[in-house]
């Protein structure tokens, strides 16, 4: 058993920031703490999907539950490429925004930015307020790894909430012509590199999107009261500054296009598609923004760190080369590279396999047969698992002192092929199982709809017996549901742990012991993912230092002799307790003491590398037993 778990992303605020309360329709909802279950429409459940969560993954109760305590939460306006009139029923559906809050945004009544400034301040709004709780504890945002630790040691049940951001469209206000229309960026930007590539000024109206974006960012830097740690330069769409990487399933892909292209700057009769694309000049301006410990008009502030999350290949190779260039000119420099929240692909180089239009090669194919990395030999899947890392970039952020968050999605993580050690020979068999699990906890999420609605019916007319007996009977309904998820869950538990385990595994091959230095969690719990079965939502997490030292053990008496070696060789001396816990918690928390306080964010003042975390703060931070 552990003490508390370290996430390093998830969206705490998301939902509450854009939906009304189920009991006084206020909106933005104060309740951060509530399950949200929305069941009326189905539409876009059907595209392909195992089965798509129409429950909040996380909130305050869940996390309270799950030993959630230190979150690292994406504060995230939804991109409007989501927003298509013909489902917007079911987005509301999946992301639990009202239908207001998503009008708002399509019709442009609502910038991006008022979204981010809307859901920060919500969040703020209610911290140290325990009204909504069902345990009494409370949530705080934090500044530093210093007061993390006090309120750890004032009550062990706070939710220590940090500040970051995904997407740097966040940053983003709606430029308008004179007649107040809002001005269409794609068609200002290619206006704007056609003007430059002939020697012109640029496009004013692209010109003023990137200064207020700019201006934005000062404003956070200079007006909040936390500052994000870290900000994702890109996300789902193209937002102008850089390129991305595909993060939707080709089905949904189809309804909700990620697909784009812009002039190539180098060419203008020419147009590149935005998942080759790198980071624009102008994009290199933002993130420098990011990275100064100084505002527009020279007042001190905190860096913001950037994360690679959802960049292009492309746009992190120049990531990478900016900061080769920031050290080179500054040799005392240090920008630790961080990913939020990932897998790994398998692929070996980046630059060999942008340069092979992400062919895959064959030297690559049985390195890449466990995790999520795309066919690579045609143009329909070529793209798949380009956002996942490539080895040369994971051995790159273990070597920068950064941190790689390990994702739960079964999207992201689950490969062509099972692992020997999975308990399935054929992935088919798993996907039956897998299948019957979906639809056990869809039915359950449904009891839980239909039984919260009577409860609250019945509240105004306790003595209803017709409401009573439907209640009972949903009650019935789910206990049987439940009962046939947990007999395919405990079939199913193996196989991702095994898929887990390999994708630790091959990290540690590539950067040896050091690397379990640079592990930890980054679930992304309601950013509408399809998280493994077994942890579908945060209260899960409940058992999952458990579930990984007993399955390591296991594996380490298997009758076959290659997993069982395997399996052995990882553990470097150490127990498997030893490894999850650092996992779980200590490696988070030990990048936090280095790298989340005033010292380095905002005085320039580089860490010792390593590990810095005492006896005593770990004895603070220990699991139960050790």
């Amino acid at each position: 058993m552990i003490s508390f778990l370290f996430d390093f992303h998830v969206h705490f605020s998301f939902k509450p920031a854009n939906s009304a309360n189920f009991t006084s329709g206020t909106e933005p909802d104060p309740d951060h703490w509530r399950e949200r279950l929305g069941m009326d429409h189905f539409s876009l459940a059907s595209l392909g999907e195992k089965t798509v969560i129409k429950s909040s993954q996380i909130n305050g109760n869940a996390c309270t539950l799950g030993l959630h305590r230190v979150l690292c939460n994406g504060l995230y306006p939804l991109e409007r490429g989501f927003i298509r009139n013909s489902i917007i029923n079911s987005i509301s559906t999946l992301t639990g925004f009202s239908l207001k809050s998503l009008r708002d945004l399509e019709s442009c009544r609502s910038s991006y930015f008022a979204a981010l400034e809307q859901e920060y301040h919500n969040l703020l709004a209610h911290q140290n307020d325990p009204t909504f709780s069902k345990h009494g504890n409370v949530y705080m945002l934090v500044n530093s790894f210093q007061e993390i630790m006090q309120n750890i040691n004032t009550d062990t049940n706070i939710l220590n909430i940090l500040n970051s951001v995904e997407g740097g469209h966040a940053f983003a206000g709606d430029i308008r012509d004179a007649n107040g229309i809002v001005v269409d960026i794609m068609a200002a930007e290619k206006r704007h590199i056609k003007s430059l590539f002939n020697g012109g000024a640029g496009d004013i109206d692209f010109k003023q999107y990137i200064t207020l974006l700019a201006q934005n960012i000062d404003h956070v830097k200079s007006q909040w009261a936390h500052i994000p740690f870290f900000v994702g330069l890109s996300h789902h769409y193209y937002n102008h500054l850089a390129g991305h990487s595909p993060s939707l399933t080709t089905v949904v892909n189809t309804a909700l296009s990620q697909y784009g292209s812009t002039v190539d700057q180098n060419d203008t009769t020419k147009t590149i598609d935005v998942f080759w694309l790198g980071i624009h000049p102008w994009g290199q301006g933002i993130l420098n923004k990011l990275l100064s410990r100084i505002t527009a008009n020279g007042s001190p502030t905190r860096r913001v760190l950037i994360d690679i999350k959802h960049m292009s290949p492309q746009a992190r190779l120049d990531y990478y080369g900016i900061l080769d260039r920031m050290i080179q000119n500054n040799p005392g420099e240090r920008v630790p590279i961080i990913v939020s929240h990932t897998a790994v692909s398998g692929r070996r180089d980046t630059r060999r396999s942008i340069d092979n239009d992400y062919v895959m090669f064959d030297d690559e194919k049985d390195n890449c047969r466990f995790f999520y990395s795309g066919f690579g030999e045609t143009l329909t899947h070529r793209f798949e698992g380009i956002i996942n890392l490539f080895d040369d970039e994971i051995v790159r952020i273990v070597n920068s002192d950064g941190l790689i968050g390990l994702m739960i999605d079964e999207r992201r993580i689950m490969g062509r092929f099972l692992p020997p050690e999975s308990g399935f020979d054929k992935k088919s068999e798993f996907n039956k199982i897998a299948k019957k699990s979906g639809k056990a906890l869809n039915a359950i999420v449904k009891c839980n709809h239909r039984i919260t609605r009577l409860l609250k019916d019945l509240s105004s007319d306790p003595t209803n017996a017709e409401i009573q007996q439907k209640i009972q009977d949903l009650q019935r309904e789910r206990e049987a549901q439940e009962r046939i998820r947990d007999d395919n869950l405990h079939l199913l538990k193996a196989s991702y742990l095994s898929v887990i385990m390999r994708q630790i595994f091959h990290i540690l091959d590539l950067t040896g012991e050091k690397g379990w230095d640079h592990l930890c969690l980054g679930t992304d719990y309601d950013g509408v993912i399809n998280p493994i079965d077994i942890y579908a939502q945060c209260s899960d997490m409940l058992t999952i230092f458990d579930d990984i030292t007993l399955f390591w053990e296991d594996m380490m008496d298997h009758d076959d002799p290659d997993i069982r070696n395997l399996y052995r060789r990882h553990l470097h001396g150490k127990t498997t307790e030893f490894w999850i816990h650092k996992l779980l918690l200590l490696n988070g928390m030990n990048f936090l003491k280095k790298y989340f306080n005033d010292g380095y964010l905002r005085n320039g003042i580089n860490p010792q590398t390593g590990w810095v975390l005492t006896n005593a703060e770990e004895t603070t931070l220990s699991f139960n037993g050790a």
